[in-house]
């Protein structure tokens, strides 16, 4: 017994040892850093001091543009208009040029300027305006304006011509650059898409037609063709390998980019390659927005988000960029808002092992007309399927996962926030469960039809599953239990105890059936449908009493003609909770079958020794696959031979060519109907049970 004993410990503690089959943890992150965030794909803002992502600030990258290679000066575009600033040879200092000032566009989210004239364009997220000036400073002409754009990004001015290029963003997310003319009226001169994403900026190079094509990580340089009136690519002076660019701006000799740490230049190769210089870069930077590059020289000017413009220049003496106060300001109230569509990217996250499934938990806040849709994707990229979170959701078989968020929001005062934590679980979901075969008909209309549960995943388990039952002639399905919680491999098929409700299988109209499964894990992943299975029914079902034709006071009488009225005997009815009949009344009974039966036999013992008279009739023809047999029976009303309270019991079978089945009660319920007075209190008499 000792030995026995210590066996079962045993057993006991390596069952509570072994490991619940969890879904793997690819990702768990909380924004602490950036170490799982992809930088080069993410445009949305990722916070993390205070460990959010939401819309990063509309584009901002044109918020200040300098006046030109001959003049120290800035345009800085923000709510109280363009404001032109130069320095003042008198005083040495930056000072306000109210002729040239724009105050009347409080929205402008991007300014460039013409170089000879200080024509000024400006733009919103939605529009287009260009400023032309003459001697006595610029005019707000009407004619000089379109509205109705989407998604603009960045303009750059022609040197010398009143033309600018216009860098909007495509729904796609891709660069379209479009050529304007100002003259009596705004017009588009051509317009064309390079297939190029995550556009930042635009700028020209000097006095040419050229331009530089910013996005996140590559600097595209364009060149004109006169021969065929085209834009195309100068290869040769890509600049590759940058890092989360938001603005930029250059000119024949180099270019100054613009990240969210850095302002950083680079010098234009010989050979039209790039390369940054260390001492012609101002260096780290925080809360940046735009920054421009000053044709001609090295000066650099940066505008932060508070309002604060820095500004750059090379100091021959010390051999690098420093601060020259003399050109700075504070306060500029920049046009602050949120951009309408920005994207969050995980970092590809490789797994040892391939997996199709997957839940993706994140918290998140949407405001009113703000959005966030979630994309997995488990092979690198290559394509995305869009996921609830919370849900369990099939992916393509793969190893390389991918967590996508896209952010929107139409009032650009608003942003939604994805907060920590964003968890994805990959998982294997389980095989379609396995049926097992049946021999001779379930004799019950309530059979446990059952599975084996079929996981790859060792140690999972079944947390919910779904049957169909369909009838064999047509796989019509006639029920449809619907995803139900719990780790049980059986389903009790139901039936009805309701009067006028027959249960399903009896109104399916078969007695053969067709059946399948499919399951959720543990994890919530869902298996496919099993194959088809097989099962058959014979059974006496729902018994119940339509018509008693003379019953005590007590007893409510049914009425034949409406079945709501029935009374049902409930499986395990005791006496006391039998109806109640006068004995030689006539009680009618109805009895639902399942299967072809070919004959019925029926009695009603009650007293000693004694049986009801009885008459049967059935709904359909003998043989059917279902019928409702309906039987007519009588005590006698003698009180002597049948008593009040005498307990009326019930002998049902039924006989066909696949089976014989019975229905008693008892043991079904302890009888049909006890006796209480008898027909003869009754002034009507009624003979033999017959009315």
């Amino acid at each position: 017994m000792k030995n026995k004993t210590v066996l079962l410990f045993f057993l006991v503690f390596l069952l509570t040892l072994t490991p619940r089959a969890e879904a793997l943890t690819l990702l768990n992150e909380g924004f602490n850093d950036l170490n799982m965030v992809d930088a080069g794909k993410t445009s949305a803002l990722v916070d993390t001091t205070n460990h959010w992502v939401q819309l990063p600030s509309g584009s901002l990258t044109n918020a200040i543009a300098m006046l030109g290679e001959d003049v120290e000066g800035y345009a800085i575009a923000g709510s109280d208009g363009i404001s032109v600033y130069e320095r003042n040879d008198a005083t040495g200092t930056i000072a306000k040029n109210p002729a040239f000032s724009c105050p009347w566009t409080t929205t402008a989210t991007g300014v460039s300027v013409r170089e000879d004239t200080l024509g000024i364009w400006a733009i919103s997220p939605n529009s287009l305006a260009y400023y032309k000036a003459s001697a006595t400073g610029t005019s707000d002409d009407p004619n000089l304006k379109t509205s109705g754009l989407v998604d603009v990004l960045s303009v750059a001015a022609y040197r010398k011509s009143d033309k600018a290029l216009v860098l909007q963003k495509t729904s796609d997310n891709k660069a379209q650059i479009t050529l304007y003319e100002a003259t009596s009226s705004l017009s588009q001169i051509k317009s064309f898409n390079p297939n190029i994403l995550d556009p930042v900026s635009i700028s020209m190079i000097d006095d040419s037609p050229d331009f530089r094509l910013n996005t996140k990580t590559t600097s595209y340089y364009f060149i004109y063709d006169d021969a065929t009136g085209k834009y195309v690519e100068d290869t040769t002076k890509k600049i590759s390998s940058l890092i989360d660019v938001i603005s930029a701006s250059s000119d024949q000799t180099g270019n100054a980019f613009l990240t969210r740490s850095s302002l950083d230049y680079y010098i234009n190769d010989d050979v039209g390659d790039a390369s940054k210089v260390n001492v012609l870069s101002p260096g780290g930077i925080s809360n940046p927005v735009a920054a421009a590059l000053r044709p001609g020289s090295f000066d650099q000017a940066m505008v932060d988000l508070n309002g604060q413009l820095y500004y750059w220049i090379y100091d021959d003496a010390t051999g690098k960029m420093v601060r020259d106060s003399s050109m700075e300001l504070s306060g500029i109230p920049i046009n602050k808002g949120y951009s309408h569509l920005a994207e969050y990217w995980s970092k590809v996250i490789t797994s040892a092992t391939s997996y199709c499934s997957v839940l993706l938990t994140a918290n998140s806040t949407m405001p009113p007309n703000t959005s966030i849709k979630w994309y997995i994707s488990s092979n690198g990229g290559a394509t995305f399927v869009e996921v609830t979170p919370g849900v369990s959701s099939s992916v393509t078989l793969g190893n390389k996962f991918i967590v996508k968020a896209i952010l929107d929001t139409i009032d650009n005062n608003i942003t939604p926030r994805i907060l920590p934590t964003v968890k994805l679980e990959v998982n294997n979901p389980p095989g379609p469960p396995i049926l097992p075969p049946y021999g001779a008909c379930f004799t019950t209309s309530t059979p446990k039809i059952t599975w084996t549960f079929n996981d790859p995943d060792p140690g999972d388990t079944q947390s919910s599953f779904q049957v169909e039952i369909a009838r064999e002639s047509d796989l019509s399905v006639f029920l449809d239990s619907g995803q139900l919680i719990g780790s049980q491999s059986e389903y009790k098929v139901p039936t009805s105890n309701i009067p006028n409700n027959p249960g399903p299988l009896w109104k399916s109209g078969e007695y053969r059936y067709k059946y399948r499964v499919k399951v959720w894990d543990q994890n919530g992943a869902e298996s496919p449908w099993s194959n088809w299975g097989s099962f058959c029914v014979i059974t006496l079902e729902r018994p119940r009493i339509a018509q008693i034709t003379s019953a005590p006071a007590s007893q409510v009488k049914p009425d034949p003609a409406n079945p709501t009225t029935h009374l049902m005997i409930n499986q395990g009815m005791t006496k006391e909770q039998l109806p109640k009949v006068k004995a030689g009344s006539k009680v009618t009974l109805l009895v639902d079958a399942i299967g072809p039966f070919n004959s019925l036999s029926t009695l009603f013992p009650y007293g000693t020794g004694l049986n009801a008279s009885v008459i049967t009739n059935s709904l359909n023809p003998s043989g059917s696959k279902t019928n409702r047999y309906t039987i007519d029976f009588w005590t006698d009303p003698n009180l002597y031979k049948c008593p009040s309270g005498t307990l009326v019991t019930m002998l049902l079978g039924a006989s066909s060519a696949v089976g014989n089945v019975q229905l008693n009660a008892p043991p079904y319920a302890e009888g049909v109907v006890v006796t209480q007075g008898s027909i003869y209190e009754d002034w009507l008499v009624v003979l033999q049970g017959r009315d």
